[in-house]
């Protein structure tokens, strides 16, 4: 089976104890999800770093920069052709707000349970499905 080439990047951010994540809520299908985006090309053998592609989205759907918490040894994760920088953070000190609102109606810090019952609301299979796994890998990161 051939290897699925990676399309984009994100950012999770989760609070110091872990029991939540930021969030946003796209315009386009109204489901919530980790901020994250396409990696731009530049030419036709040239991609835009995950890296930077995940800050670059970050700033555009959240208005926060995180250029200075992703670093080369940054915990990730993929999922969907997406990889994502695992970063903890203080909540209370990153505050989101709507980056580009033609894009992004809604962002906010969510809690895992209440990603898991958005699952129940059958809206967000894949949001549910990342938190499962973050919740299983959440004490064995070191962020």
């Amino acid at each position: 089976m051939a290897k699925k080439s990676l399309i984009g990047a994100g950012a999770i951010l989760l609070d110091f104890k872990r029991e939540c994540m930021l969030v946003v809520r796209g315009q386009a299908h109204g489901k919530w999800g980790p901020s994250k985006g396409h990696r731009d090309i530049y030419d036709e053998s040239q991609m835009e770093d995950p890296c930077d592609c995940a800050v670059r989205e970050m700033m555009e759907e959240t208005g926060l920069d995180i250029s200075d918490l992703i670093i080369g040894d940054t915990p990730t994760t993929t999922y969907s052709n997406y990889i994502f920088y695992l970063v903890e953070v203080d909540s209370t000190r990153y505050i989101p707000i709507v980056g580009d609102p033609r894009e992004i109606c809604e962002v906010k810090w969510m809690s895992f349970e209440e990603a898991r019952s958005l699952d129940r609301e059958n809206r967000n299979v894949h949001l549910s499905s990342l938190v499962k796994d973050l919740e299983r890998i959440r004490n064995r990161l070191i962020l």
